[in-house]
Order: structure tokens, then C-alpha cells, then sequence
């Protein structure tokens, strides 16, 4: 292919005319020969898209505790520790705990509810390669897309 794979990034895909996009990448409207196949997958991978790591039950956790008003107000705790005032530390510590565990539960569900989703939706499209039309759950990055 006449074009280098970060040049090919920065192409502007929509605005160009159909025969623009086949001579660029190198194709017809006829798809791929079964020959070229290997050759570009191999170069480019399957286009697929890429699956998200899954976050665990203790970044969850920590998670609930990344943000500038929890900040201020464990600096809040800490201080009144420093003046005596166990009471109101103890309740700016249960304030911090109870946040942080219900943050957790629905940030926890939410993050299941989403995993199970991905896992029930299968991406499949019709590609047309040298005459011949197939289902593939992952066409390669040049596939002439039905």
C-alpha cells in the first residue's frame, strides 16, 4: 500500500469520494483477494475493537476516594483530631466511610451491568472479499463492509 499507517490516521475518511477511499486503500468494490487477506491482517490486525480491562473490587474502592471534596474533608478530620475534637473527627471519618461504601456498591454494579452487556453484544458484519460474501466477527481493516 502506497500509504504509510500513521499517514493513514490522519486522513480525513469523510471527506473523500468513494473512488478516493478504494485507491487508497489499495481495494475495489469488489473487496479483498483472499490472498491479500493474511498480508493486511497480519500489518494491521482485525478490526476489532479493544476490550477495556475490568476494574477490580480495591480500585473501586480507591476510586471513592479521588476527588478534591474527600480531600478536604480528611484534612477536615485531621484536624480536628489535632484540636480534641474526637466526636467530630470520628463523624467526618464515618461520613468518608459511608460515601466511600456506597460509591463503591453502585460503581461496583454499574461496572458488572456494563461487563455483562459487552459480553451479550457480538459485533458481526458481512464483508465482501474477491466475489465472495461472509459473516466475520472480525473483518480485517480493509474489508468492503455490507
Amino acid at each position: 500500500m502506497g500509504e504509510d499507517k500513521s499517514e493513514m490516521e490522519k486522513i480525513s475518511w469523510y471527506r473523500l469520494t468513494e473512488d478516493e477511499v478504494l485507491r487508497k486503500l489499495d481495494t475495489s468494490l469488489a473487496g479483498l483477494s483472499s490472498s491479500d487477506i493474511p498480508d493486511r491482517v497480519s500489518e494491521y490486525g482485525k478490526n476489532i475493537l479493544p476490550s477495556r480491562k475490568r476494574l477490580t473490587l480495591f480500585r473501586v474502592i480507591l476510586n471513592q476516594f479521588i476527588n478534591p471534596l474527600i480531600y478536604i474533608l480528611f484534612v477536615a478530620a485531621i484536624v480536628s483530631i489535632v484540636l480534641q475534637e474526637y466526636s467530630d473527627a470520628g463523624f467526618i471519618f464515618l461520613v468518608l466511610l459511608i460515601n466511600a461504601v456506597i460509591g463503591a456498591f453502585q460503581e461496583w454494579q454499574a461496572e458488572s451491568k456494563a461487563s455483562a452487556l459487552e459480553q451479550m453484544i457480538k459485533l458481526v458484519s458481512s464483508e465482501n472479499t474477491g466475489h465472495n460474501s461472509r459473516n466475520e466477527p472480525d473483518s480485517n481493516p480493509f474489508s468492503i463492509i455490507i
